[in-house]
Order: C-alpha cells, then sequence, then structure tokens
C-alpha cells in the first residue's frame, strides 16, 4: 500500500511540474500589446466610410470621450 501511494504521488507531482511548464511557456509566447499603440485601423472589418467619418470627426473636435463598460462588445 504505501509503495503505491508513493507511486501515485510521484506521477502527481510529475504532472503538476509539466502542467507549470506548459503554463509559463503559454505565457512567454503572448505577444506584447501595448493600449497605446493601438489604432482604430486595426480593427478587423473597419470600412473606409468609417476610416472617413472618424478622421472628420477628428477634424472638427479637439477631444473625443467614448464610455463603456468592460467587455467584448467595447472592442
Amino acid at each position: 500500500m504505501g509503495k503505491i501511494k508513493r507511486i501515485v504521488g510521484a506521477a502527481l507531482l510529475v504532472i503538476f511540474f509539466m502542467i507549470a511548464s506548459a503554463c509559463e511557456q503559454a505565457t512567454q509566447r503572448q505577444p506584447d500589446i501595448s493600449m497605446a499603440n493601438i489604432s482604430f485601423r486595426d480593427i478587423p472589418g473597419v470600412t473606409a466610410e468609417e476610416i472617413a467619418a472618424i478622421e472628420a470627426l477628428r477634424e472638427q473636435y479637439d477631444h473625443f470621450i467614448y464610455g463603456m463598460l468592460f467587455s467584448t462588445e467595447s472592442f
């Protein structure tokens, strides 16, 4: 019985280290995305008309404030 517990414990320990290693590697592969470098032109699906409308607002006003709760819809 003691031998089986040691084998199971060792197997769980190995699995834990494998998972921890995989998580570390996944975080290293993530690209560094800074919100300061994101433009409305980077958003997929933005049409030329929408870009023209945004440029017209930029020419007309000094600033533009858009508020929305944090969610997937706000992107």
